[in-house]
């Protein structure tokens, strides 16, 4: 049947500039549809870009803050023991590895992992910049 409408179409007398016409708007969709795709990607990247920075920047900050408090406590040769400590755990050590779960808590654990929560954007908002407590 759809063989016989494809044929019946051709044969309209006006079937050119019908099929250009619709030529013309499926493109459009087509351009359209790209740089909505391009802007979303765009986007995302950008995200992710300043989710690593910003991520970076916290835990500069917090070992910062560990070693600060730390040093109170410690001799100047023990504080960088715990400074070669913490950059040899964190460097080159697959986080994954670390953590011994049996087959069965894998898939609650990525799924807390990418799940997360459901917080409003105002919620998100607020939270972000809300004074934190300090070290």
């Amino acid at each position: 049947m759809r063989h016989f409408e494809a044929w019946r179409w051709t044969q309209r007398p006006d079937h050119d500039i019908l099929s250009n016409q619709l030529l013309n708007q499926y493109n459009q969709l087509l351009l359209n549809q790209d740089c909505i795709i391009a802007k979303a990607l765009h986007e995302f990247r950008t995200l992710g870009r300043l989710v690593i920075r910003h991520s970076r920047y916290d835990d500069a900050a917090f070992f910062q803050a560990v070693l600060t408090e730390g040093s109170q406590y410690l001799a100047p040769h023990q504080t960088r023991d715990l400074w070669k400590t913490i950059k040899k755990g964190r460097l080159g050590n697959d986080p994954l590895r670390m953590v011994t779960l049996d087959q069965a808590d894998w898939n609650p654990h990525f799924e807390a992992l990418e799940a997360g929560c459901v917080v409003s954007p105002e919620q998100l908002i607020q939270e972000a910049t809300r004074p934190h407590p300090g070290p």
